[in-house]
């Protein structure tokens, strides 16, 4: 409040502070306003449940992992790149920070630990409700001796 026996300058001054003042409160509420208007919309998606397991399977985003698919040398488009990688078994969990331990056994120089954020749940196809995601094996050549498979890879020892 301006003092009653004050010119007419400390009269426009006092109420440029007030002025001030307010425009400061309303700053500070529409602030507060739009930092709970962005926690709500924020955990909208968050789950109240970590939503992993110690031993469920999961694949891994490689979002991150465009510069070892790009490497020099490669003829290679970022654009063809798989979204999801690999089928890895969680190992440990770290609820506090979101974050999972893989047991990455072809990649032993990638740390190991990631957000829940770049892995997902990997869900086994189930081929009476989907029957066109089963994956066909080829036939066998069918030649005098008998039946024959031609064998790319060996998995498993």
């Amino acid at each position: 409040m301006a003092p009653k026996n004050s010119s007419d300058k400390e009269k426009a001054a006092w109420e440029l502070i007030r002025q001030l003042e307010i425009n400061t409160w309303e700053a500070q509420d529409n602030l507060l306003k739009a930092k709970i208007s962005q926690s709500f919309f924020t955990n909208k998606s968050r789950d109240l449940t970590f939503p992993f397991k110690v031993g469920d399977r999961v694949v891994l985003s490689t979002l991150h992992h465009w510069r070892e698919y790009k490497a020099p040398g490669k003829k290679r488009v970022a654009k063809f790149m798989p979204c999801f990688d690999g089928l890895y078994k969680i190992m440990d969990m770290d609820k506090e920070h979101s974050t999972v331990m893989l047991d990455l056994p072809n990649s032993p120089n990638l740390f190991p630990t990631f957000h829940t954020s770049q892995v997902k749940p990997f869900h086994e196809n189930n081929a009476m409700l989907f029957p066109s995601r089963e994956f066909n094996h080829p036939p066998p050549v069918i030649t005098k001796n008998g039946k024959e498979y031609f064998i790319w890879d060996i998995i498993d020892e």
